[in-house]
């Protein structure tokens, strides 16, 4: 790993965060993938949801989610959701996202 720009810093694996984002909110470990940038997440989002055109028929899959934002977000539109997840840390974090904003049609697949 070679530092390009910005502040040098080293995380623990331990620290943890919350964000909101699109009215919810997202506990993120230091291993996880969050988008940072939440006002174009939130404007992302709601273009994905518009031209997917999802319905309560719509089986959705978030391929590589993450800490579960997309998924989760989307969650009230379809039927069921679907995470795919390599990162154990990014998986549990995903869990604990959905039960924190009390998302039940989720699951996550590491």
């Amino acid at each position: 790993v070679r530092h390009v720009y910005g502040i040098k810093a080293v995380v623990s694996t331990q620290s943890t965060g919350t964000e909101k984002l699109c009215g919810l909110e997202f506990q993120i470990t230091s291993g996880s993938f969050f988008q940072v940038n939440t006002d174009g997440a939130d404007i992302l989002y709601q273009t994905i949801k518009d031209t997917a055109k999802l319905d309560q028929d719509t089986i959705l899959l978030d391929v590589c989610c993450g800490t579960g934002t997309i998924g989760i977000i989307l969650s009230r539109f379809v039927r069921h959701v679907y995470g795919i997840e390599i990162v154990k840390s990014a998986v549990e974090d995903a869990r604990r996202n959905a039960a924190r904003n009390g998302v039940e049609n989720i699951t996550f697949v590491e």
